[in-house]
Protein backbone atom coordinates (compact mmCIF):
# COMPACT_ATOMS: atom_id res chain seq x y z
CA UNK A 1 0.00 0.00 0.00
CA UNK A 2 1.28 3.26 -0.65
CA UNK A 3 2.12 5.36 1.88
CA UNK A 4 1.77 8.64 0.18
CA UNK A 5 0.16 10.40 3.31
CA UNK A 6 3.06 10.40 5.24
CA UNK A 7 5.27 12.25 3.04
CA UNK A 8 6.06 16.03 2.43
CA UNK A 9 4.20 18.03 -0.30
CA UNK A 10 7.34 18.83 -1.73
CA UNK A 11 7.90 14.99 -1.52
CA UNK A 12 4.61 14.19 -2.82
CA UNK A 13 5.53 16.57 -5.76
CA UNK A 14 8.63 14.68 -6.46
CA UNK A 15 6.98 11.39 -6.47
CA UNK A 16 4.09 12.62 -8.80
CA UNK A 17 6.89 14.27 -11.32
CA UNK A 18 8.56 11.11 -11.49
CA UNK A 19 5.49 9.28 -11.96
CA UNK A 20 4.64 11.77 -14.96
CA UNK A 21 8.28 10.78 -16.32
CA UNK A 22 8.27 6.93 -16.30
CA UNK A 23 4.51 7.43 -18.05
CA UNK A 24 5.93 9.73 -20.95
CA UNK A 25 9.29 7.76 -21.26
CA UNK A 26 7.18 4.26 -21.53
CA UNK A 27 4.78 5.91 -24.14
CA UNK A 28 7.43 6.64 -26.41
CA UNK A 29 8.63 3.46 -26.07
CA UNK A 30 6.08 1.00 -26.39
CA UNK A 31 3.54 3.26 -29.27
CA UNK A 32 6.24 3.97 -31.74
CA UNK A 33 4.72 0.68 -33.92
CA UNK A 34 1.11 2.87 -33.56
CA UNK A 35 2.70 4.70 -36.11
CA UNK A 36 3.19 2.42 -39.12
CA UNK A 37 -0.23 0.48 -37.93
CA UNK A 38 -2.11 3.92 -38.75
CA UNK A 39 -0.28 4.10 -42.05
CA UNK A 40 -1.03 0.87 -42.96
CA UNK A 41 -4.40 0.87 -42.01
CA UNK A 42 -4.61 3.95 -43.87
CA UNK A 43 -3.38 2.50 -47.30
CA UNK A 44 -5.92 -0.35 -46.51
CA UNK A 45 -9.19 2.05 -46.46
CA UNK A 46 -8.14 3.85 -49.05
CA UNK A 47 -8.00 1.19 -51.37
CA UNK A 48 -11.13 0.35 -50.19
CA UNK A 49 -12.76 3.56 -50.93
CA UNK A 50 -10.65 4.03 -54.22
CA UNK A 51 -12.22 0.92 -55.84
CA UNK A 52 -15.72 1.56 -55.59
CA UNK A 53 -15.10 5.78 -55.91
CA UNK A 54 -15.43 8.03 -58.33
CA UNK A 55 -13.06 10.17 -59.57
CA UNK A 56 -13.79 13.22 -57.54
CA UNK A 57 -13.86 11.09 -54.67
CA UNK A 58 -10.39 9.44 -55.83
CA UNK A 59 -9.31 12.89 -55.46
CA UNK A 60 -10.30 13.65 -51.95
CA UNK A 61 -9.19 9.88 -50.45
CA UNK A 62 -5.47 10.91 -52.49
CA UNK A 63 -5.32 13.87 -50.80
CA UNK A 64 -6.55 12.18 -47.34
CA UNK A 65 -3.68 9.72 -47.97
CA UNK A 66 -1.00 12.23 -48.20
CA UNK A 67 -2.10 13.93 -45.08
CA UNK A 68 -2.30 10.44 -43.20
CA UNK A 69 1.47 10.07 -44.77
CA UNK A 70 2.77 13.38 -43.68
CA UNK A 71 1.48 13.39 -40.06
CA UNK A 72 2.96 9.74 -40.04
CA UNK A 73 6.37 11.26 -41.13
CA UNK A 74 6.08 14.09 -38.31
CA UNK A 75 5.32 11.54 -35.95
CA UNK A 76 8.29 9.10 -37.04
CA UNK A 77 10.94 11.89 -37.16
CA UNK A 78 9.70 12.48 -33.66
CA UNK A 79 10.59 9.12 -31.93
CA UNK A 80 13.76 9.03 -34.15
CA UNK A 81 14.82 12.70 -32.94
CA UNK A 82 14.07 11.21 -28.68
CA UNK A 83 15.91 8.09 -29.37
CA UNK A 84 18.83 9.99 -30.34
CA UNK A 85 18.59 12.97 -27.67
CA UNK A 86 17.72 10.75 -25.51
CA UNK A 87 15.99 13.12 -22.66
CA UNK A 88 16.36 12.67 -18.68
CA UNK A 89 14.35 13.80 -16.03
CA UNK A 90 12.04 16.81 -16.03
CA UNK A 91 13.83 17.49 -19.92
CA UNK A 92 11.22 14.66 -20.91
CA UNK A 93 8.60 16.02 -20.13
CA UNK A 94 8.94 18.71 -22.92
CA UNK A 95 8.70 16.18 -25.67
CA UNK A 96 4.95 15.82 -24.53
CA UNK A 97 3.51 18.29 -26.44
CA UNK A 98 5.20 17.54 -29.65
CA UNK A 99 4.03 13.74 -29.03
CA UNK A 100 0.34 14.53 -28.24
CA UNK A 101 0.54 17.29 -31.68
CA UNK A 102 1.13 14.74 -33.81
CA UNK A 103 -1.06 12.38 -32.49
CA UNK A 104 -4.23 14.05 -32.17
CA UNK A 105 -3.14 15.41 -35.67
CA UNK A 106 -3.32 11.77 -37.37
CA UNK A 107 -6.51 11.27 -34.85
CA UNK A 108 -8.35 14.04 -36.81
CA UNK A 109 -7.42 13.15 -40.12
CA UNK A 110 -8.45 9.43 -39.08
CA UNK A 111 -11.84 10.94 -37.53
CA UNK A 112 -13.01 13.88 -39.64
CA UNK A 113 -11.20 13.75 -42.45
CA UNK A 114 -12.00 9.71 -43.61
CA UNK A 115 -15.83 11.18 -43.40
CA UNK A 116 -15.22 13.80 -45.55
CA UNK A 117 -13.80 12.31 -48.22
CA UNK A 118 -16.29 9.22 -48.23
CA UNK A 119 -19.60 9.74 -50.40
CA UNK A 120 -22.56 10.88 -48.36
CA UNK A 121 -24.95 8.09 -49.60
CA UNK A 122 -22.77 5.07 -49.00
CA UNK A 123 -23.98 3.06 -46.29
CA UNK A 124 -21.11 0.53 -46.64
CA UNK A 125 -18.34 2.44 -47.17
CA UNK A 126 -19.70 4.13 -44.43
CA UNK A 127 -19.72 1.04 -41.95
CA UNK A 128 -16.24 -0.06 -43.73
CA UNK A 129 -14.89 3.22 -42.49
CA UNK A 130 -16.78 2.21 -38.79
CA UNK A 131 -15.17 -0.90 -38.24
CA UNK A 132 -11.42 0.47 -38.95
CA UNK A 133 -11.86 3.16 -36.89
CA UNK A 134 -13.47 1.27 -33.83
CA UNK A 135 -9.92 -0.98 -34.41
CA UNK A 136 -8.27 2.67 -34.22
CA UNK A 137 -10.23 3.28 -31.27
CA UNK A 138 -9.17 -0.39 -29.32
CA UNK A 139 -5.29 0.20 -30.83
CA UNK A 140 -5.16 3.62 -28.94
CA UNK A 141 -6.87 2.71 -25.64
CA UNK A 142 -3.78 0.10 -25.63
CA UNK A 143 -1.10 2.34 -26.74
CA UNK A 144 -1.70 5.47 -25.03
CA UNK A 145 -3.85 4.51 -22.30
CA UNK A 146 -1.33 5.12 -19.45
CA UNK A 147 -2.13 9.13 -20.04
CA UNK A 148 -5.98 9.09 -20.10
CA UNK A 149 -6.47 12.53 -21.08
CA UNK A 150 -4.46 11.96 -24.10
CA UNK A 151 -6.37 8.50 -24.85
CA UNK A 152 -9.82 10.51 -24.36
CA UNK A 153 -8.98 12.89 -26.83
CA UNK A 154 -7.75 10.28 -29.39
CA UNK A 155 -10.83 8.35 -29.16
CA UNK A 156 -13.10 11.58 -28.99
CA UNK A 157 -11.40 12.64 -32.16
CA UNK A 158 -11.78 9.19 -33.85
CA UNK A 159 -14.72 7.84 -32.87
CA UNK A 160 -16.73 10.99 -32.17
CA UNK A 161 -17.58 11.99 -35.66
CA UNK A 162 -18.51 8.58 -36.76
CA UNK A 163 -20.42 7.24 -33.75
CA UNK A 164 -22.32 10.81 -34.29
CA UNK A 165 -23.06 10.38 -37.97
CA UNK A 166 -24.52 6.72 -37.52
CA UNK A 167 -27.01 7.95 -34.36
CA UNK A 168 -28.48 10.80 -36.41
CA UNK A 169 -28.54 9.05 -39.87
CA UNK A 170 -32.66 7.92 -39.10
CA UNK A 171 -31.97 3.92 -39.80
CA UNK A 172 -32.17 1.59 -37.12
CA UNK A 173 -28.85 0.13 -38.02
CA UNK A 174 -26.96 2.87 -38.20
CA UNK A 175 -28.60 3.98 -34.69
CA UNK A 176 -27.75 0.56 -32.99
CA UNK A 177 -24.03 0.90 -34.81
CA UNK A 178 -23.81 4.43 -33.07
CA UNK A 179 -24.96 3.47 -29.27
CA UNK A 180 -22.35 0.29 -29.91
CA UNK A 181 -19.79 3.00 -30.30
CA UNK A 182 -20.75 5.02 -27.43
CA UNK A 183 -21.05 1.81 -24.96
CA UNK A 184 -17.20 0.79 -26.69
CA UNK A 185 -16.41 4.11 -25.42
CA UNK A 186 -18.01 4.03 -21.72
CA UNK A 187 -17.04 0.99 -21.11
CA UNK A 188 -13.25 1.60 -22.18
CA UNK A 189 -12.85 4.74 -20.52
CA UNK A 190 -13.77 2.66 -17.03
CA UNK A 191 -11.15 -0.17 -17.18
CA UNK A 192 -8.73 2.92 -18.98
CA UNK A 193 -9.08 4.64 -15.50
CA UNK A 194 -8.57 1.54 -13.76
CA UNK A 195 -5.27 0.51 -15.49
CA UNK A 196 -4.12 3.99 -15.59
CA UNK A 197 -4.63 4.34 -11.65
CA UNK A 198 -2.67 0.34 -10.97
CA UNK A 199 0.07 2.08 -13.56
CA UNK A 200 0.71 5.27 -11.45
CA UNK A 201 0.46 2.94 -7.93
CA UNK A 202 2.97 0.21 -9.37
CA UNK A 203 5.87 4.02 -10.95
CA UNK A 204 4.73 5.27 -7.87
CA UNK A 205 6.06 2.21 -5.68
CA UNK A 206 9.20 1.65 -7.56
CA UNK A 207 10.44 5.32 -6.68
CA UNK A 208 9.20 4.62 -2.85
CA UNK A 209 10.89 1.63 -3.12
CA UNK A 210 14.53 3.11 -4.83
CA UNK A 211 14.08 5.96 -2.03
CA UNK A 212 13.67 3.69 0.94
CA UNK A 213 16.57 1.77 -0.37
CA UNK A 214 18.44 4.64 -0.67
CA UNK A 215 17.61 6.00 2.95
CA UNK A 216 18.46 2.11 4.15
CA UNK A 217 22.13 2.69 2.29
CA UNK A 218 22.37 5.88 3.79
CA UNK A 219 22.24 4.69 7.38
CA UNK A 220 24.08 1.90 7.26
CA UNK A 221 26.88 3.74 6.03
CA UNK A 222 26.69 7.00 8.37
CA UNK A 223 27.12 8.23 11.42
CA UNK A 224 23.44 9.20 12.28
CA UNK A 225 24.58 11.75 14.83
CA UNK A 226 27.32 13.60 12.75
CA UNK A 227 26.56 13.01 9.22
CA UNK A 228 29.44 11.96 8.23
CA UNK A 229 30.45 8.26 7.38
CA UNK A 230 30.89 5.70 10.11
CA UNK A 231 33.58 3.24 10.53
CA UNK A 232 32.75 0.68 7.79
CA UNK A 233 31.70 3.25 4.99
CA UNK A 234 34.73 5.19 5.76
CA UNK A 235 37.23 2.10 5.35
CA UNK A 236 35.91 1.37 2.15
CA UNK A 237 35.85 4.55 0.88
CA UNK A 238 39.34 5.19 1.52
CA UNK A 239 40.53 1.95 0.24
CA UNK A 240 38.79 2.66 -2.67
CA UNK A 241 40.31 6.06 -3.11
CA UNK A 242 43.89 4.86 -2.38
CA UNK A 243 43.51 1.81 -4.54
CA UNK A 244 42.29 4.75 -7.77
CA UNK A 245 45.57 6.46 -6.23
CA UNK A 246 47.59 3.09 -6.18
CA UNK A 247 50.35 4.78 -8.29
CA UNK A 248 50.76 8.10 -5.82
CA UNK A 249 50.37 7.02 -2.85
CA UNK A 250 53.51 9.07 -1.21
CA UNK A 251 51.57 12.08 -2.05
CA UNK A 252 48.22 9.97 0.28
CA UNK A 253 48.05 11.35 4.05
CA UNK A 254 45.58 10.09 6.72
CA UNK A 255 44.31 12.13 9.91
CA UNK A 256 43.33 10.65 12.93
CA UNK A 257 41.49 13.15 15.61
CA UNK A 258 40.28 12.86 18.87
CA UNK A 259 38.46 15.38 20.83
CA UNK A 260 40.28 16.36 23.96
CA UNK A 261 38.88 16.27 26.99
CA UNK A 262 35.40 14.65 25.86
CA UNK A 263 34.60 12.49 28.76
CA UNK A 264 34.98 15.39 30.82
CA UNK A 265 32.91 17.76 28.60
CA UNK A 266 30.20 14.91 29.01
CA UNK A 267 30.64 14.72 32.83
CA UNK A 268 30.47 18.44 33.55
CA UNK A 269 27.76 19.28 31.00
CA UNK A 270 25.80 15.67 30.03
CA UNK A 271 25.87 13.89 27.17
CA UNK A 272 24.19 16.53 25.29
CA UNK A 273 26.64 18.39 25.19
CA UNK A 274 29.21 15.86 24.27
CA UNK A 275 26.54 15.15 20.91
CA UNK A 276 26.69 18.87 20.38
CA UNK A 277 30.85 19.28 20.59
CA UNK A 278 30.83 16.07 17.93
CA UNK A 279 28.33 17.78 15.71
CA UNK A 280 30.14 21.14 16.26
CA UNK A 281 33.50 19.23 14.65
CA UNK A 282 31.97 17.51 12.44
CA UNK A 283 30.78 20.75 11.00
CA UNK A 284 34.27 22.53 11.32
CA UNK A 285 35.12 19.17 8.82
CA UNK A 286 33.02 20.33 6.22
CA UNK A 287 34.04 23.84 6.47
CA UNK A 288 37.73 23.11 6.32
CA UNK A 289 38.19 20.29 3.98
CA UNK A 290 38.15 19.39 0.06
CA UNK A 291 35.13 17.70 -1.45
CA UNK A 292 37.67 14.71 -2.11
CA UNK A 293 38.94 14.23 1.35
CA UNK A 294 37.19 11.08 2.91
CA UNK A 295 35.89 12.03 6.19
CA UNK A 296 34.69 10.06 8.71
CA UNK A 297 33.85 9.12 12.67
CA UNK A 298 35.08 5.84 13.75
CA UNK A 299 33.55 5.67 16.90
CA UNK A 300 33.09 7.69 20.25
CA UNK A 301 35.21 11.31 20.09
CA UNK A 302 37.86 9.74 17.06
CA UNK A 303 37.24 10.87 13.39
CA UNK A 304 39.34 9.91 10.51
CA UNK A 305 40.51 11.80 7.37
CA UNK A 306 42.14 10.47 4.17
CA UNK A 307 43.63 13.48 1.92
CA UNK A 308 44.20 11.94 -1.30
CA UNK A 309 47.09 13.99 -3.59
CA UNK A 310 48.12 15.66 -0.58
CA UNK A 311 51.81 15.68 0.64
CA UNK A 312 53.19 15.91 3.75
CA UNK A 313 53.72 19.31 4.27
CA UNK A 314 50.22 20.26 2.99
CA UNK A 315 49.00 17.56 5.19
CA UNK A 316 50.52 18.78 8.00
CA UNK A 317 48.43 22.85 7.03
CA UNK A 318 45.45 21.01 6.76
CA UNK A 319 45.55 19.36 10.50
CA UNK A 320 47.13 23.11 11.76
CA UNK A 321 43.89 24.46 9.86
CA UNK A 322 41.26 21.86 11.85
CA UNK A 323 42.93 23.19 15.24
CA UNK A 324 42.90 26.34 14.67
CA UNK A 325 38.92 26.14 13.50
CA UNK A 326 38.34 24.07 16.41
CA UNK A 327 39.67 26.73 18.94
CA UNK A 328 38.61 29.83 17.41
CA UNK A 329 34.76 28.38 17.22
CA UNK A 330 33.82 27.44 21.22
CA UNK A 331 30.41 25.52 21.61
CA UNK A 332 27.86 27.26 22.98
CA UNK A 333 26.11 25.02 25.25
CA UNK A 334 22.74 26.20 26.91
CA UNK A 335 24.00 29.63 27.76
CA UNK A 336 27.84 27.84 28.62
CA UNK A 337 30.89 28.29 26.31
CA UNK A 338 32.60 25.12 25.89
CA UNK A 339 35.91 25.36 24.22
CA UNK A 340 36.71 22.33 22.26
CA UNK A 341 40.76 21.46 21.46
CA UNK A 342 41.85 17.97 18.96
CA UNK A 343 44.79 16.09 19.02
CA UNK A 344 45.57 15.22 15.31
CA UNK A 345 47.95 12.78 14.15
CA UNK A 346 49.43 12.84 10.79
CA UNK A 347 50.72 9.77 8.35
CA UNK A 348 51.37 9.54 5.14
CA UNK A 349 53.65 7.26 3.01
CA UNK A 350 52.97 3.87 0.90
CA UNK A 351 50.49 2.06 3.44
CA UNK A 352 47.20 0.40 2.85
CA UNK A 353 44.18 2.43 4.56
CA UNK A 354 44.36 0.09 7.79
CA UNK A 355 48.51 0.38 8.05
CA UNK A 356 48.12 4.41 7.53
CA UNK A 357 45.23 4.42 9.85
CA UNK A 358 47.00 2.52 13.09
CA UNK A 359 50.41 5.35 12.18
CA UNK A 360 48.25 8.13 11.91
CA UNK A 361 45.99 6.84 15.26
CA UNK A 362 50.04 6.51 16.68
CA UNK A 363 50.84 9.61 16.01
CA UNK A 364 47.53 11.02 17.67
CA UNK A 365 48.44 9.06 21.16
CA UNK A 366 51.87 10.86 21.08
CA UNK A 367 50.55 14.32 20.74
CA UNK A 368 47.71 13.77 23.58
CA UNK A 369 50.91 12.37 25.56
CA UNK A 370 52.90 15.03 24.79
CA UNK A 371 49.73 17.60 26.45
CA UNK A 372 46.91 17.73 23.93
CA UNK A 373 45.59 20.59 21.48
CA UNK A 374 48.77 19.84 18.93
CA UNK A 375 49.45 17.56 16.02
CA UNK A 376 52.32 14.89 15.64
CA UNK A 377 53.25 13.28 12.13
CA UNK A 378 54.71 9.33 11.07
CA UNK A 379 55.77 9.27 7.87
CA UNK A 380 57.08 6.00 6.57
CA UNK A 381 59.56 5.71 3.71
CA UNK A 382 59.06 2.03 3.62
CA UNK A 383 57.65 -0.95 5.40
CA UNK A 384 60.74 -1.32 7.42
CA UNK A 385 61.61 2.44 8.43
CA UNK A 386 59.69 4.98 10.58
CA UNK A 387 60.08 8.93 11.29
CA UNK A 388 58.38 10.22 13.77
CA UNK A 389 58.25 14.12 14.89
CA UNK A 390 55.89 16.56 15.59
CA UNK A 391 55.28 19.83 16.98
CA UNK A 392 53.46 21.71 20.21
CA UNK A 393 50.56 23.40 20.61
CA UNK A 394 50.06 25.94 17.99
Amino acid sequence: MSQQNTFSPDLEAHFQQSVRIDKLQLLYRQSSHGVLGSLFAGVFWALIVWDSAKDSTRFDVSIWIAALAITSGLRLALFIAYRRVKPEGDEVLRWLAPYAITLLLSSAIWGIGSLMVIPSDSTLLLVVTYSFLVGLAGAALLAYGIYVWLTVLVVVLVLGPVVFVLVTKGTILATMLGIAGLWFFMTAMRGLAVHNAAVDESFRLAHELRRATQIAQWQAQTDGLTGLKNRGAFIDAADAVMKLLSRDQRNTAMLAIDVDGFKQINDRHGHAAGDTALVTIAEVFRSVLRRSDVCGRLGGDEFAVLLPNTPPEAAFRVAEKLLRCAQEEPMIFRGTTVEITLSIGVASGESGVEELLALADNAMYEAKRRGKNQIAERHTVNAEREIVDGVGPI
